[in-house]
């Protein structure tokens, strides 16, 4: 089962093999217009963090992770697919710069958040520079990510360009 299967028989956090990311009923567009949470994609390799963080997003209110992946050719298709409102990925290679430039040349409004364990400064200038909104150090934790997820998300809600002001490199 996956997104084309009929509504009714999605299950909440069910797995799609064949796209290679989870997804949330609750989180495509048109299936539960009364539900006012945004929706976060979540991008990282390792499956530990991905649920670590989706247990961050899921318990604050107003957010909820819409899908999950560790590959970032899945992502771009979950991302057309899913809807997100914003976007959580981790970069462990200069080659995951490219992820982030397809993503935002293809989505130029949705907002792109790196959460990574790179405290190279080398690396968050390219993120920035490649359309990441921000770039936070994974030692910030969960209230921080949230925060700035939250932020992320009050930036698109008013910009029409498709990079907000004021970027930054965050760790905490």
């Amino acid at each position: 089962m996956c997104i084309e299967d009929t509504v009714s028989a999605v299950t909440v956090g069910h797995e799609c093999p064949q796209r290679g990311f989870r997804m949330n009923k609750n989180n495509l567009t048109g299936i539960n217009p009364a539900c006012h949470n945004k929706r976060v994609l979540l991008v990282d390799r390792h499956s530990f963090m991905r649920s670590v963080v989706a247990r961050w997003v899921n318990a604050s209110p107003g957010l909820e992770v819409c899908g999950m992946t560790g590959e970032k050719i899945r992502a771009l298709q979950a991302v057309r697919e899913l809807h997100p409102d914003v976007v959580v990925s981790e970069i462990l290679r200069p080659r995951d710069l490219g992820f982030i430039r397809e993503l935002h040349r293809r989505h130029p409004r949705l907002p792109i958040l790196v959460f990574t364990m790179q405290d190279k400064t080398m690396y968050a200038t390219q993120a920035l520079d490649a359309g990441a909104q921000d770039y936070l150090m994974k030692e910030a934790g969960g209230d921080v990510l949230i925060r700035h997820i939250r932020t992320a998300l009050r930036r698109r809600k008013g910009s029409l360009v498709s990079k907000a002001p004021g970027a930054s490199l965050s760790s905490g």
